[in-house]
């Protein structure tokens, strides 16, 4: 039964949130692109070297104007993973004026509310958010969006983006964001950030 709600819920969220199928008349003020994890203390992980790739696939198609990186915050080495994604950005042909990335941000709801301070300031009304299909359904759950930001959700198709998806890291990703929803719902505000800040400190 688990197994096949995953096959369920991996073909609807795919299908919702492929934004490269979709025709994007008017390009984004600019892209928010949630960091995932790291491979190495240094280097990103598959999963967000996949957001990065879709992030440059629609600024090359000039759907997006600007590129938000957040997330990825270590204290504890002194490393962001959003400064890494930004810098990669630069490297694959993203004018640096067009990048922006924060900090701060150790979990998805802090993500967004440093992203948020980025597209204040700035004055971004359009935005696109990418992540994998799973991450974006949580996002969608536990994220508040203020009604003056107009906010699309895309992500990828597994079969189509670099480094491709396999069956078994999608099947982690689901489970992972399944269980990161529970425990938002379940634990204490308190406990929960507790928890988040000493995993990925």
């Amino acid at each position: 039964m688990y197994f096949a709600i995953f096959v369920i819920i991996d073909f609807y969220a795919e299908k919702k949130y492929d934004i490269l199928y979709n025709t994007i008349n008017t390009p984004f003020d600019a892209a928010v692109v949630f960091f995932s994890d790291f491979e190495t203390h240094n280097t990103i992980d598959d999963e967000s070297l996949r957001r990065l790739s879709l992030a440059i696939v629609l600024y090359k198609q000039h759907a997006i104007n600007n590129i938000i990186f957040c997330g990825g915050w270590r204290p504890s080495i002194n490393i962001s993973g959003s400064k890494l994604m930004a810098t990669m950005a630069e490297e694959m042909g993203v004018d640096r004026s067009h990048i922006y990335y924060e900090t701060h941000s150790r979990d998805t709801v802090q993500n967004w509310k440093e992203a948020e301070k980025i597209i204040v300031v700035k004055n971004f009304k359009k935005i696109i958010l990418l992540s994998s299909p799973f991450h974006l359904m949580r996002i969608k759950k536990i994220v508040t969006i203020h009604d003056d930001i107009d906010v699309t959700y895309g992500s990828y198709s597994k079969r189509s983006i670099i480094p491709p998806k396999g069956y078994f890291d999608n099947f982690c990703d689901y489970n992972y964001n399944m269980t990161s929803i529970i425990s938002y719902y379940l634990l204490p505000t308190g406990l929960y950030q507790y928890i988040v800040t000493n995993l990925r400190n």
